[in-house]
């Protein structure tokens, strides 16, 4: 399918699938079920209703936006290399980020909720909101945040020149600093 777009619910049945590929759709329904859910390939997904959906959500290659509370009740949500999550919404179960996968920082405050652990790999992007100016981003709130081989590896785009960029992985949040960098000057 190349989005999921409208309202209702869409029930994915345990050992069933559905899978988005290439496309831009928000889905404005509740997705229910214990099925697998994938967004792959260049799609730009949406979810911005209601859910009680407890089967694995995998984003490979793709974007998925959370913009609604408890989108996903008790999921395995794993992004993989090229993938990225994000949105002001709130996912329940677990979150995995891969190596190579990322997080898109919304344009308005607001962090994506995770009702369950976060596990960052070591190497990531973030995507900046557009007109970005500078600051601090948080970008998960989560039961728990772990990186067990830490975010030195993790790079913000579109690349910011003349700026300091510092990832943090707290306890319970994970979040980027980007300032510019000033002139330093030594007196003798």
């Amino acid at each position: 399918m190349s989005g999921l777009g409208g309202a209702g619910e869409v029930r994915i049945a345990a050992g069933g699938e559905l899978t988005v590929v290439g496309g831009n759709a928000t889905f404005n329904g509740a997705l229910a079920g214990a099925g697998a859910f994938a967004v792959r390939d260049g799609a730009e997904q949406t979810l911005a209703g209601t859910g009680t959906f407890s089967g694995a959500i995998t984003v490979s290659n793709a974007t998925l936006l959370v913009e609604s509370a408890a989108t996903a009740a008790d999921s395995a949500i794993v992004v993989q290399a090229g993938g990225r999550i994000g949105g002001r919404g709130t996912l329940g179960g677990t979150l995995a980020i891969e190596d190579g996968g990322g997080i898109v920082a919304g344009a308005t405050p607001g962090a994506l909720t995770v009702n369950g652990a976060v596990t960052l790999g070591a190497a990531g992007t973030v995507t900046l909101p557009p007109d970005f100016a500078g600051g601090r981003l948080t970008l998960l709130d989560a039961t728990s945040v772990i990186a067990p081989d830490g975010v030195a590896g993790w790079q913000v785009e579109p690349a910011q020149s003349s700026t300091a960029v510092v990832f943090r992985a707290s306890e319970t949040a994970f979040s980027v600093s980007v300032f510019q960098q000033g002139t330093v000057f030594t007196i003798q």
